[in-house]
């Protein structure tokens, strides 16, 4: 199932050039909206509690996204699935990567940032996820991934979210404690801007 999923999928490369580019620019560029965005979500202008409930979530992404990844390294050290184009005939519309099939780290990376924003700025939150699509299946498309190792990652991002939840305590603590050293390097920046 999963080979035939893939098979399909990725089966669509080699049909339609422009089809091709664009996928091969998402694969490889789209993780870099990530960072715009959580860029966009910080410095949002809006009430003081929604632009600290906005960074509060971004840190709590960020967490998310770090653990879920480490997560993922664990994983591939202990199972390593080969990359398919390895194994299959396959259009593979990039350079070879060394590193295990599954999970995916781009599928667990841009889930783990995207899931808690979701819960406090609808918005980005689903903007995110929709590039967070878009990258998983050019990842399939291109032939470096199965669909197993994009569900497989996903899995570990909403994983690795519900049990930080459940420790609210201790990720709020390193949550405020980011946000008062962000305080400090603004006023340390403001108090310079004032001297010159």
């Amino acid at each position: 199932m999963d080979y035939t999923l893939y098979s399909l999928i990725n089966g669509l490369a080699g049909k339609f050039v422009s089809l091709d580019k664009t996928m091969v620019f998402i694969a490889q560029n789209f993780q870099y909206l990530f960072v715009l965005a959580l860029l966009l979500l910080w410095f949002k202008k809006d009430t003081k509690e929604k632009v600290m409930a906005n960074r509060k979530a971004a840190i709590l992404g960020v967490m998310t996204m770090l653990i879920a990844l480490g997560i993922n390294h664990i994983i591939g050290f202990i199972y390593f699935r080969p990359r398919p184009y390895t194994l299959h005939a396959a259009h593979l519309l990039v350079n070879p990567s060394i590193d295990p099939s599954f999970p995916s780290d781009h599928a667990t990376f841009s889930l783990a940032l995207a899931l808690p924003i979701l819960v406090v700025n609808k918005y980005f939150g689903r903007v995110m996820i929709g590039i967070s699509l878009l990258l998983c299946f050019a990842r399939v498309y291109v032939g470096l991934h199965y669909p197993l190792d994009i569900v497989g990652g996903a899995i570990i991002a909403y994983a690795t979210y519900k049990t930080i939840q459940k420790f609210p305590g201790y990720f709020d603590y390193i949550t405020n404690f980011a946000l008062k050293i962000w305080d400090m390097i603004v006023f340390k920046i403001e108090d310079l801007r004032k001297k010159v």
